[in-house]
C-alpha cells in the first residue's frame, strides 16, 4: 500500500512538472498569426469568380496580426507597425483621397466607405491606435467589382 501510494505521489509531481513545463513554453512562442505584410499588400481571404486574389494596400513594415468578421459578413483586418499614428493617417487619407468616395444604403449609418476600383475592394472605418510600443490599426474591407451591384454600398 504505502508503494502505491508513493508511486501515485511520483506520478502526480511528474505531471504537474510536464504541464508547468508545456504551459510556459506554450506562452513563450511567438504567436503564428503574426507575418510580415508583403509590399504588394495583404492577401484578403476572398474568392472572386474570375480568379482574381485581393490584396489590400498597407504602410511599409507591418506586420499581419488577425482577421476577423463583422456583422454583414465584411472582414475586418488588424495590423501593426513601427510607423507612428499620424504616418499611417496620411498614408491611408492620401490613398483615399484618389478613390471614389461611397455610403452605405442603410442611411441611418453615416459611415463614409472607399470603392479601389483596381483592387474591387470597398474600404471602411479605419482605426488607429498606439499599444506596447507599436502603432496598430485595422481597417474593414468588403470586396466589390462594381459599386452599382454592391448590397450595403451605393456611390455618394
Amino acid at each position: 500500500m504505502k508503494i502505491n501510494n508513493i508511486f501515485s505521489k511520483l506520478f502526480c509531481a511528474i505531471l504537474i512538472i510536464f504541464m508547468c513545463v508545456a504551459s510556459t513554453a506554450c506562452s513563450s512562442s511567438p504567436s503564428s498569426t503574426e507575418s510580415k505584410v508583403p509590399a504588394d499588400g495583404y492577401q484578403l481571404p476572398y474568392e472572386y469568380s474570375d480568379g482574381y486574389t485581393a490584396k489590400l494596400k498597407t504602410t511599409d513594415d507591418t506586420t499581419y496580426l488577425v482577421t476577423s468578421t463583422d456583422l454583414i459578413g465584411n472582414k475586418v483586418v488588424h495590423f501593426k507597425t513601427d510607423k507612428s499614428e499620424d504616418e499611417v493617417k496620411k498614408y491611408y487619407d492620401d490613398y483615399f483621397a484618389n478613390l471614389e468616395e461611397v455610403k452605405l444604403k442603410n442611411e441611418k449609418d453615416k459611415t463614409t466607405g472607399y470603392f479601389d476600383k483596381d483592387k474591387r475592394l470597398i474600404m471602411y472605418n479605419l482605426v488607429v491606435w498606439s499599444a506596447d510600443g507599436k502603432t496598430n490599426y485595422k481597417l474593414s474591407c468588403e470586396a466589390c467589382d462594381n459599386i452599382s451591384e454592391s448590397k450595403n454600398w451605393e456611390a455618394k
